[in-house]
């Protein structure tokens, strides 16, 4: 009885190792413990249980160009430094109505710059844009509030969708219009945007 038992723990514990080695990968290891992971293309080091990725820390995201990769940091409004200022009128440019409270909006808000190509700007050139006038428009504050970093067919929809303040958009055209000058102004991407929102008017 006592040898079957034995017999039984041997068989699990060669059970184990074998499943530990189908796990295993090859790749030889430096004087550190890491090596560089053909299979996930990323080096990694075995002295923990996880591999450690360049591409994992919380102020970057990885993005391929001409085949290699490249490090993109993370959008940054102060990076921008926009400088604003009170508005001499009362009447929203989006809604054509009077309002309580007035902010100054980007057409192309700083955010929607940044994703379509502005990531790769000094801080100089993101300045730049950020304080451009002709890119400014005075809005009642709820619609800037509820307008955001939105690309025309989220601000449209956000109009009127039911789900927060509701207004209505009385100058599409006006604002396509200036919307797609500033992106050409800048070489900006249309990659995040709608074409048959930006047609519209055309």
């Amino acid at each position: 009885m006592k040898q079957l038992l034995l017999l039984l723990i041997s068989i699990i514990a060669l059970n184990i190792c074998v499943m530990q080695a189908s796990h295993a990968h090859s790749g030889r290891t430096d004087s550190t413990g890491c090596h560089n992971d053909k299979k996930y293309g990323e080096r990694h080091c075995h002295s923990g249980n996880k591999r450690k990725k360049a591409s994992n820390a919380s102020d970057n995201r990885v993005t391929k160009s001409n085949n290699s990769a490249s490090i993109t940091p993370a959008y940054n409004r102060s990076q921008w430094r926009f400088r604003s200022y009170a508005s001499n009128v009362n009447i929203g440019f989006y809604t054509k109505s009077t309002c309580d409270s007035i902010d100054i909006d980007h057409i192309v808000s700083l955010q929607d710059a940044y994703i379509s190509g502005g990531y790769a700007w000094s801080e100089a050139r993101k300045q730049q844009f950020a304080n451009d006038k002709t890119n400014h428009q005075p809005a009642c504050s709820r619609v800037n509030r509820s307008k955001g970093n939105s690309t025309p067919k989220d601000f449209f929809r956000k109009a009127s969708d039911g789900k927060g303040v509701d207004y209505v958009i009385i100058n599409k055209c006006d604002y396509l219009a200036i919307y797609k000058s500033i992106k050409q102004t800048y070489n900006l991407s249309f990659a995040n945007n709608h074409p048959a929102i930006l047609a519209q008017c055309d």
